[in-house]
């Protein structure tokens, strides 16, 4: 399996791609390469900064076809349609990570999903 991390340097996408090379999947991360990395020559890395949606789109479709792609920084409307726009179709699996702390705690159910209660800011 060939997995693309958008980010890749963080907490949970540093436990993601660990547990993804454990299984034997290929993974490559694309970020600026602003932080030192632990999976130095075991992950592909991809230099580029999403924040920049033409040349953002240009480096992933040069990168090749990948299984899935896991979205672990984006933060706008836009950055989500430029990772759909140049991965959905280039691949099985579209995977947007975000954060739980806006919904309701606990939980009616799990998995969380968009449009579930939020959390109560008073």
């Amino acid at each position: 399996m060939r997995v693309l991390i958008i980010g890749g340097t963080g907490l949970i996408s540093s436990s993601i791609t660990q547990l993804l090379l454990e299984s034997g999947a290929e993974v490559a991360h694309f970020n600026r390469g602003l932080r030192s990395t632990e999976f130095a020559g075991r992950v592909t890395e991809i230099r580029g900064d999403r924040h920049d949606r033409t040349a953002f789109e240009s480096v992933i479709r040069g990168a090749g076809t990948f299984d899935c792609v896991i979205d672990m920084i984006c933060f706008t409307p836009d950055e989500a349609e430029a990772t759909i726009a140049v991965c959905g179709g280039a691949c099985a699996q579209v995977v947007f990570c975000s954060t739980v702390d806006v919904y309701q705690r606990p939980s009616r159910r799990y998995p969380y999903v968009e449009g579930g209660p939020l959390h109560s800011l008073s």
